[in-house]
């Protein structure tokens, strides 16, 4: 499921028609929403790019918003601090990116951001990558970022800066 979403998210990034995107998204979100569901809802892993999909979709069509949105940002956070207590039990690369990632989700909910955010954002990401990350896996962390400064025109305008300045950084 999680590499069907992956899939899907190089999908959305190729297409140029707005509706062959959105539906790459919706099928992004799909497949991650699944993946998330086997592992009880609770997957600091793949929530964060389910909620990129999820929000990127209803940006595109705002009837695919709704309630399903209330309370997300509140969540990205508790994803974010479980990853980094599971980091903190046991280091590894995976949840100390799953922190980032989880507050680059909870950035994609707000309209409005502070650098300062992405200050820290980017401190999380290097202290994740600076632990030993191999060449593919920095990669990896990148192609995320440039997916959503590649989709950014959907986003609000200083939450897209953010996030590029965030990639940029990296």
């Amino acid at each position: 499921l999680t590499l069907l979403g992956n899939a899907c998210r190089r999908l959305a990034w190729l297409q140029d028609g707005e509706r062959e995107r959105l539906e790459a998204l919706v099928n992004m979100g799909g497949y991650l929403g699944q993946a998330v569901a086997l592992a009880g809802g609770c997957d600091p892993q793949r929530y964060p790019h389910w909620v990129g999909a999820r929000l990127l979709a209803a940006r595109i069509d705002p009837s695919r918003g709704g309630a399903w949105e209330d309370g997300i940002a509140d969540e990205c956070r508790r994803m974010a601090d479980l990853a980094a207590a599971r980091n903190a039990e046991g280091p590894n690369l995976r949840d100390a990116v799953a922190e980032a990632d989880n507050l680059v989700a909870q950035l994609l909910t707000q309209a409005d951001a502070d650098p300062a955010q992405g200050d820290a954002v980017i401190e999380r990401y290097r202290a994740a990558l600076r632990r030993g990350a191999s060449p593919r896996e920095v990669a990896a962390v990148q192609e995320g970022l440039d997916f959503l400064v590649a989709l950014g025109a959907y986003l609000p305008g200083p939450i897209a800066a953010v996030i590029a300045n965030v990639r940029a950084a990296l």
